[in-house]
């Protein structure tokens, strides 16, 4: 049946609206784009960072190292996240008669982008090279959050002489089938509003709980070139998640390594996979926290600093023992 007369006018008149909202969203994407690649040059003399760029076989990449004494304690950050969100217990960890670093990986924050697919595996390899190249003597403590579990892993695996111990702190589960629909999302959408200078400040992502650091260099630390970077890590899940599963995963695989997982208290298939991974060392722990919050470095700096000390510990004279700790709120 054909429209009445009167109806085609509306259907114009939508349709005009439609395309002018359209061209209305493509002007806003250009303008911000051309913003965003404008304004971005200065941020890195807006925010200089505080702590030293090393360079990594052509790049130069974001160390920042605090303190004195062994073994040294070095932080691997999860998705989406600087070295500023470990500050706090960085420096805690540095006042307590540690040596302790944590870094950018490459494109993020003050780090120099790097070519190639960007697997976890490339990333421990490059956080080797960085510790080498920077000075910095291991063996050494490994405290990972998050995707930052899947790069450390995989650092143990191949340069198994160079960890002295490992902290996780509530660690992704590659096996995870949604994981890998969310990352091939995350990375499109996150590449999109990089471009259109979206993430411009990145002020809006930061809130009270996050350290100063982060607050105070948020249009570096959540800047486009860190969405950039963390789409190229989505982009790559796949082949990180079948590195992951081609892991030796039987009790025991790790020897007798100060091992602690740490698990919010909110998704018991995560609680299982922190278990089977504790069960990986004979000298571990594993402990739910009394959070339900994801960023147990933020939430919970407390433990976190503790169990930095009760693996740095385990090393030389106390063993962590096979058990699971259970922290009552």
């Amino acid at each position: 049946m054909n429209a009445g007369p009167e109806r085609r006018p509306f259907r114009r008149r939508m349709l005009a609206w439609a395309l002018r909202g359209a061209a209305g969203l493509l002007c806003l994407i250009v303008a911000g784009t051309i913003a965003q690649y404008t304004l971005a040059f200065g941020d890195d003399e807006r925010h200089p960072p505080a702590g030293r760029l090393v360079d990594v076989g052509g790049r130069k990449l974001h160390l920042h190292c605090e303190g004195r004494g062994g073994p040294a304690v070095v932080f691997e950050s999860g998705w989406g996240d600087s070295n500023t969100t470990w500050s706090d217990v960085r420096k805690r960890v540095a006042d307590g008669g540690q040596r302790a670093c944590s870094y950018d990986r490459a494109g993020y924050a003050w780090s120099e982008s790097r070519s190639g697919p960007r697997t976890a595996r490339a990333e421990a390899d490059d956080l080797v090279a960085l510790l080498a190249a920077a000075g910095e003597r291991g063996p050494y403590v490994l405290v990972g959050h998050s995707w930052g579990g899947h790069v450390l892993r995989l650092l143990r695996h191949h340069r198994a002489d160079l960890v002295a111990g490992m902290l996780l702190l509530d660690v992704a589960d590659e096996r995870d089938a949604k994981a890998g629909s969310a990352a091939r999302i995350q990375a499109i959408a996150s590449r999109a509003l990089a471009t259109a200078g979206l993430f411009r400040t990145g002020s809006w992502m930061v809130d009270d709980r996050e350290p100063r650091a982060t607050r105070d260099h948020a249009a570096v630390v959540y800047g486009p070139a860190t969405w950039r970077a963390a789409a190229a890590e989505m982009s790559a899940y796949g082949r990180t998640a079948a590195l992951l599963k081609a892991l030796p995963d039987s009790p025991g695989a790790w020897g007798d390594l100060p091992l602690s997982v740490v698990s919010v208290r909110t998704q018991a298939s995560m609680i299982d996979h922190h278990r089977r991974l504790a069960r990986l060392s004979t000298n571990s722990s594993h402990t739910v926290a009394p959070t339900d919050d994801h960023y147990l470095h933020l939430a919970v700096p407390d433990l976190v600093v503790e169990h930095v000390r009760r693996v740095s510990d385990a090393r030389h004279r106390t063993p962590l023992g096979p058990r699971q700790r259970l922290q009552d709120p």
